[in-house]
């Protein structure tokens, strides 16, 4: 009895790492089967082929045409799956770390800043730039803040409970400062008709991995306090 009650406590806590790595995996393997499908174009060279890593948006994946002109019925659907799954695995995540840092009162801001975080996440995949401009720049600059706040909540009770692998923080410290780059830029260019900048694809990608390596290292660590 004793031990079937030690694995319903722990039984949440290990679902919720499963399902975030699991979601993590699926996402990232949707999203490289969709830069596959890509069939070209970068905003800097509309006539490329095929994708570019540091100059492409994930977010070109999502387009009907691509930037090439050619129909992109297969890597726009991969990638809206792709993005979909993991504002799912966003509300595992952040749940699994409120869950984590309780009673800490971090715990009830992740919770407040996961949540929407993963809702705009879900509202980027659903409003493509080429179909729904004006929504699409107004999900991406309303997602950003949040995500970065939890992000930076989430590092906070994470040092004060003194939970988390060795060099996790610097990874999610260098996402957060690429991503508020990329941010900062994105509204410049959006808002403010600031000349593009054929680097930001690039920072936008190194930061997705910074956030990634995070998310895995974190949801891999053992010990932490089971939901």
């Amino acid at each position: 009895a004793s031990l079937m009650a030690t694995r319903r406590a722990h039984a949440p806590g290990r679902s919720s790492r499963e399902l975030t790595l699991t979601g993590m995996a699926a996402s990232a393997i949707l999203a490289a089967a969709a830069a596959w499908a890509y069939p070209g174009g970068t905003w800097a060279e509309p006539d490329r082929t095929g994708h570019a890593f540091l100059e492409n948006f994930w977010c070109d994946l999502l387009r009907a045409e691509a930037l090439n002109g050619r129909p992109n019925p297969v890597a726009s659907e991969l990638m809206l799956l792709a993005l979909l799954i993991f504002a799912g695995t966003l509300v595992v995540y952040f749940h699994h770390l409120a869950a984590v840092l309780a009673p800490d009162p971090t715990s009830r801001w992740v919770r407040v800043c996961g949540w929407p975080a993963a809702v705009g996440v879900g509202l980027v995949a659903l409003t493509p730039s080429d179909r729904f401009p004006a929504l699409h720049a107004a999900a991406v600059i309303a997602a950003g803040p949040v995500l970065l706040a939890a992000v930076l909540v989430a590092l906070l009770g994470l040092r004060r409970r003194g939970h988390g692998p060795p060099g996790g923080a610097w990874l999610a410290i260098g996402g957060l400062l690429l991503a508020l780059v990329n941010l900062v830029q994105y509204v410049r260019q959006v808002q403010w008709g600031v000349e593009y900048a054929p680097w930001l694809p690039g920072v936008q990608k190194l930061s997705s991995l910074s956030f990634l390596s995070w998310m895995a290292l974190v949801s891999g660590a053992r010990g932490e306090r089971s939901p």
